[in-house]
């Protein structure tokens, strides 16, 4: 399941899909995320370039790791 944000200035990918799939990441000096519930995230690893297809556009960007719990697994 995928969300599309159009406001969002970095696109995320749910660790535990990240696991699931054994995809390849690389760690970084990292950053904090602010979420909505008030608590802080760091985010220190990162997919260098990833492809999501959405019908028949596809797109390859790079997808910092977050644990966004359940749905959707990429914003």
């Amino acid at each position: 399941m995928v969300l599309i944000n159009l406001g969002v200035s970095q696109n995320f990918i749910d660790e535990d899909f990240v696991e699931k799939k054994n995809l390849k990441t690389k760690g970084f000096e990292g950053f904090i995320v602010f979420n909505a519930n008030g608590k802080l995230t760091l985010v220190d690893h990162i997919i260098e370039r990833f492809g999501v297809r959405l019908q028949s556009y596809t797109m390859r960007k790079k997808f910092y790791i977050y644990p966004l719990k359940e749905h959707p697994h990429i914003i």
